[in-house]
């Protein structure tokens, strides 16, 4: 047991060894700025990946599985959100945006363009649209 009474006369190096790297004297003032500057750097990096992952914003396009309705007889697709207003006949099909295009049908109306448009998001965004881990417009 120590004497706590007796801590100011003996050395802190009998009384307090450093784990894994010896004495306090053969822990350098060299080795604890470059800890120092390693951490920092690390830090300043982090904040500059969270700064460009929420600055950026890039143009995202619907995922080819966006699903959408398709009028065989006019050969059109139709946003869900559109439906409504547009013109159908009994003709129809569930489907997705893919499917459209490689049946080459075009948007039934401008309605149906813009809810399909290109959307601005962050990157942190779009990685978690992508993910699956975050909804996005297009998620109906």
């Amino acid at each position: 047991m120590i004497d706590i009474r007796n801590y100011g006369s003996q050395k802190w190096n009998s009384v307090l060894p450093m784990r894994g790297i010896g004495r306090f004297e053969d822990f350098d003032t060299y080795e604890v700025t470059n800890l120092r500057s390693k951490s920092m750097l690390v830090m300043v990096a982090v904040v500059v990946v969270i700064l460009c992952l929420t600055l950026i914003k890039v143009n995202v396009s619907p995922p080819g599985k966006t699903r959408i309705i398709l009028e065989h007889t006019y050969k059109t697709y139709i946003a869900p959100s559109c439906f409504e207003q547009a013109k159908v006949t009994n003709n129809l099909a569930d489907s997705t945006l893919s499917k459209a295009q490689e049946l080459k049908y075009e948007p039934e109306s401008a309605c149906t363009e813009q809810a399909l448009g290109k959307e601005k998001m962050s990157l942190l965004d779009t990685i978690l649209v992508k993910a699956g881990l975050k909804s996005s417009k297009w998620s109906w």
